[in-house]
């Protein structure tokens, strides 16, 4: 199921089982696909990056020939691969450009992708990383029991309030996860 960001209730598919167009039945808001690109969130007001505007035209640029990203998809895609079947859905948050996902989709994952930033997933769709993708922040609960799933690779240290974004992780999964015993004390 999936949630709207701006008061809580399940949303709409307006397309039927394809991943299009959302609406809310109680307040009446739309999201709708932009360059294929699924909005739950507004763009990224410019005081609210965290790095220079190009940076995710220069990590397009370097990730296919830098050991770093290529070995570090290795380690990815084999402990990923301990755990889950090709038949799982998943989705990577905070995707930047998609090189992971692209990695685990020709491995034969089902991926989908989410970034903050709209401009990061342009790049997922131009490396054909992932099934869907979704720009949405971390902090809104959308996703409920749709995935198998939820990566989060050098992410979290980002975050500010990491029990929030965990805990809307999990209930992407399936939900039910009492945060209070990880949270406790914050």
């Amino acid at each position: 199921m999936l949630l709207c960001p701006e008061c809580q209730s399940p949303l709409m598919n307006m397309e039927g089982s394809s991943r299009g167009s959302w609406r809310c039945g109680t307040c009446g808001h739309m999201y709708r696909k932009n360059e294929g690109i699924i909005q739950f969130s507004k763009n990224v007001a410019r005081e609210e990056r965290y790095f220079p505007a190009h940076a995710f035209d220069l990590l397009y640029q370097s990730e296919e020939r830098n050991f770093w990203f290529r070995v570090r998809n290795k380690i990815i895609g084999s402990v990923v691969s301990q755990y889950l079947s090709p038949q799982a859905r998943i989705l990577e948050v905070g995707c930047g450009t998609g090189f992971v996902s692209r990695y685990l989709k020709r491995r034969g994952f089902h991926r989908e992708c989410a970034d903050l930033f709209f401009d990061a997933l342009q790049f997922c769709k131009k490396r054909d990383a992932g099934y869907a993708n979704y720009q949405y922040n971390l902090a809104d609960r959308i996703f409920v029991n749709e995935f198998d799933a939820v990566c989060a690779f050098d992410v979290l240290e980002h975050i500010d309030d990491d029990c929030l974004i965990i805990r809307n992780m999990y209930d992407a999964m399936g939900g039910g996860w009492n945060s209070h015993d990880y949270c406790a004390g914050r």
